[in-house]
């Protein structure tokens, strides 16, 4: 009767079936089957397997899902149950998409998974800020903070949120832990975390691994580990403002060595992002610069709400940036010869397209073509749609695709520059539509994240998709150019039109 249940409570896990774990979990409580075993054989049980499927790619996250909200049906049942069962969190867990990022899909199934493994879980949601996290460790008594993000331009929101709690003396007090797609266990290394998971059956065994040495708890459902976790001495603090470590080959670079060399490693060739401001001064002739519509904001047409008001967000980010928008466009030169240039940045709202983007763009297709001036803009920004304000924003898509259609059949040049990264709505419209795309190296380059794909073809991709050098190969872009040799490569290129 006791394996029967348990092995039905499992099944219904792997299935999804909440009512059914629901039913299961009361039932296998009203027998008198003990709470650890209906959570360790049942519940938990049933999840691993589906975790074990996820990382075999048999299933995906729908599925892994709609099994997570199942388990945790069964252990919201269970709950009231622990204290009396003697059974205690193995740990505190403070969770959250951090700044700049709204996706929650990912951060939902790890918070339930770590729920269901007896973690105490205080979840932030998302667009969480450093400070937020530091405050939850002052007044908390959390063991680990979980960061986890989507989009790779807001992967610098973890770094600042570990130099947030080691600003703050907390550093040593919590272990940090973090993941997503666009996140690997070499950036987790360079930002200085404690761990990487790759994926949320991961994550309970690494925060699992993290508290093995605090507790005087014994672990309820002890496994042998299937992952290594590296321990390394922690190097004395390096000041900010002299150095900069690189995020793909993990050199320490001294910082005026990297402005010298525009900011690219001088060991790996790997490209830092450059703001919209150091973008012009990159490409275009010293003081030939006049800025189109510098004064041009975005409304709140949707009146939208959330965690931040879309008011909120663009006042910090004005702030932040000194930038009314995501884009700067204007007129200037390059070795002499007149050019329109936009270039989008990634520091205001993820570089997003909200109709200002979509407006100011727009505004500078149409004088190239009514001045017959060469367009140039520079992609710097991730893209996508901004949420903020609903189909306004799908629109400029469109809008800016449009007014390339009218530059091209009035014989107008336009130079797409692709750098990392570019992405979502901006890539599907007018970043893809030039005569010449040219990239930076390395650059990520696409609509959605490779991992995304992955679980929507079921296949695993080829090494180095979506990079520039395999988009090269297959004739998505025309050129790579270095960084240095960008504005030589323009001039060149201008001097055959």
């Amino acid at each position: 009767m006791k394996d029967r249940l348990l092995n039905e409570i499992k099944d219904a896990v792997i299935r999804g079936d909440r009512a059914g774990a629901e039913k299961l979990t009361r039932q296998a409580l009203d027998s008198g089957i003990a709470i650890r075993d209906i959570l360790d054989k049942g519940l938990i049980a049933g999840m691993e397997i589906v975790g074990n499927k996820f990382k075999c790619n048999e299933v995906f996250i729908p599925e892994v899902l709609i099994s997570a909200k199942a388990m945790q049906t069964g252990t919201a049942i269970l709950e009231p149950h622990f204290v009396k069962s003697g059974i205690k969190p193995l740990g505190k867990v403070a969770i959250g998409t951090v700044k700049g990022d709204l996706h929650d899909i990912g951060k939902n199934i790890v918070s339930m998974m770590l729920k269901g493994a007896c973690f105490d879980i205080q979840d932030f949601g998302i667009d969480v800020s450093p400070q937020k996290f530091v405050d939850a460790a002052k007044v908390g008594d959390i063991n680990i903070i979980a960061l986890s993000s989507l989009l790779t331009t807001s992967m610098g929101a973890m770094r600042d949120t570990i130099k947030s709690l080691k600003d703050a003396g907390l550093r040593d007090k919590v272990k940090v832990m973090v993941g997503g797609a666009p996140v690997t266990q070499g950036f987790a290394d360079s930002i200085g975390a404690d761990a990487y998971a790759k994926d949320a059956a991961m994550a309970v065994d690494v925060a699992k691994e993290l508290l093995k040495d605090r507790q005087p708890i014994m672990p309820l459902f002890p496994r042998k580990p299937k992952y290594t976790i590296v321990k390394v001495a922690r190097k004395r603090d390096i000041p900010e403002d002299l150095w900069t470590r690189c995020e793909e080959c993990n050199e320490l670079i001294y910082n005026k060595k990297l402005e010298e060399n525009l900011k690219v490693c001088p060991k790996c060739n790997f490209h830092f992002t450059l703001d919209a401001r150091e973008r012009v001064k990159l490409v275009l002739d010293e003081d030939s610069f006049k800025e189109m519509d510098p004064d041009m904001e975005s409304l709140d047409p949707l009146n939208f709400e959330g965690p931040k008001t879309y008011k909120e967000k663009l006042k910090k980010d004005q702030e932040i940036t000194g930038m009314k928008e995501a884009v700067v466009t204007g007129e200037g030169a390059i070795t002499g010869r007149a050019v329109i240039l936009g270039v989008t940045d990634s520091r205001f709202i993820m570089g997003s397209m909200g109709s200002v983007v979509g407006e100011k763009l727009t505004r500078a297709i149409e004088f190239s073509t009514q001045r017959n001036y060469p367009l140039i803009i520079i992609s710097g920004s991730g893209g996508g749609a901004r949420m903020y304000e609903g189909m306004f924003s799908l629109m400029q898509m469109a809008k800016t695709s449009a007014a390339l259609a009218r530059h091209n059949k009035a014989g107008g040049l336009f130079i797409s520059v692709l750098t990392n990264p570019t992405m979502a709505g901006i890539m599907a419209s007018f970043a893809s539509l030039g005569d010449l795309i040219i990239a930076e190296p390395k650059a990520l380059i696409g609509f959605t994240g490779p991992r995304v794909i992955e679980q929507t073809i079921r296949h695993k991709l080829p090494p180095g998709f979506q990079k520039s050098e395999f988009l090269l190969n297959h004739g998505l872009i025309d050129m790579i150019v270095h960084r240095k040799n960008m504005k030589d490569t323009l001039s060149k290129i201008l001097g055959y039109f």
